[in-house]
């Protein structure tokens, strides 16, 4: 497992530049805000884009049939694929806390005030990560890079068609769920995200179980 992670870092060292011009983009954003929504936009793209970067040592795992190597090593493809997972989650993590303190900072130089209703929202869309990466991972492991992303790209389609029909309904019915959002209590607002984090890490637990059986049956 500690030999997946050193792989793994060092793969992700070599895209060193990329990781550099995120992190300009951040700071350019924090410091031509004009307002709390611009300046806290960051701590959400941030760590979905470093998020990604696990997903990107898949494919350079497959490049040049590499994985019919790397299973010739003293690793199991349990460990492959949790290890995946671990990843994913760490980056989007360290990168949120990161960019939390940074905003932080950015705000306070500002004389801007972060209401708590707006960091609710942000939580929430790291849980919204870490359901993507339960959805994107074992698509790249079944189908690889180029089929998994039209594959992800129709799932997201289908999505967004979903949840367009549901805003519809609602509208069609007289309900605003923005205003409905913000009108609640901040206990629940807390209780939704405690809920949200609780779908979010069953769907990960079920998709971390897929993602093993997909790999055990594949041929190298």
């Amino acid at each position: 497992m500690k030999g997946l992670w050193i792989k793994d870092v060092k793969l992700m060292a070599a895209q060193k530049y990329f990781f550099l011009l995120i992190l300009l983009i951040a700071i350019g954003m924090s410091i031509s805000a004009e307002d709390v929504s611009m300046m806290t936009f960051p701590l959400g793209f941030v760590p979905f884009v470093v998020s990604l970067f696990g997903l990107s040592t898949i494919s350079y795992d497959e490049f040049d049939n590499g994985n019919a190597f790397l299973f010739t090593l003293p690793i199991t493809r349990k460990e492959y694929v949790f290890e995946k997972y671990a990843l994913s989650f760490v980056l989007a993590f360290v990168s949120l806390v990161v960019m939390f303190l940074f905003t932080i900072f950015m705000a306070v130089q500002k004389g801007m005030s972060l209401v708590f209703d707006g960091w609710m929202i942000l939580f929430g869309l790291f849980a919204f990560i870490l359901l993507l990466q339960a959805i994107m991972i074992p698509f790249h492991l079944k189908f690889g890079q180029e089929r998994g992303r039209i594959a992800i790209i129709l799932l997201n389609g289908a999505l967004l068609l979903i949840a367009t029909f549901i805003q519809k309904c609602l509208e069609f019915i007289g309900i605003d769920w923005m205003q409905v959002l913000q009108s609640m209590p901040i206990l629940g607002q807390q209780t939704m995200l405690v809920l949200l984090y609780g779908v979010s890490f069953v769907l990960l637990i079920i998709s971390l179980k897929v993602s093993i059986h997909i790999v055990s049956k594949k041929e190298f």
